[in-house]
């Protein structure tokens, strides 16, 4: 019920963000291995299943609040699903550089 009144009816936000955060936890409290993860079919170049289920989740918020007609709100979670994930760093020039993928999402 909650879920509904958020805006989501579309049934892949929840899911996918619980996800999100429930491998989080795991990896925080040190029962999920850290990045980065080999794909599965062995080839490409490896991923960091934490950055893909967040933008997962991201996604499904995006879409969940588009087929409600509220992609301005939904855009506003996501975006703020994402920025925790993405504390900025400092490279050796000292200007500010977040996460490549997370990056890109919230730029898009």
């Amino acid at each position: 019920a909650v879920y509904a009144l958020c805006g989501g009816s579309a049934g892949a936000a929840l899911p996918a963000a619980l996800t999100s955060l429930l491998h989080d936890l795991l990896r925080d409290a040190g029962r999920v291995e850290g990045p980065p993860s080999s794909p599965p079919d062995g080839g490409g170049e490896a991923v960091d299943l934490g950055t893909e289920l967040a933008l997962g989740a991201a996604e499904g918020i995006l879409s969940s609040f588009a087929g409600e007609g509220l992609r301005f709100d939904g855009v506003r979670l996501a975006v703020r699903f994402l920025l925790p994930h993405a504390p900025p760093r400092r490279d050796a020039n000292g200007a500010v550089v977040h996460e490549p993928r997370f990056a890109s999402a919230v730029a898009s």
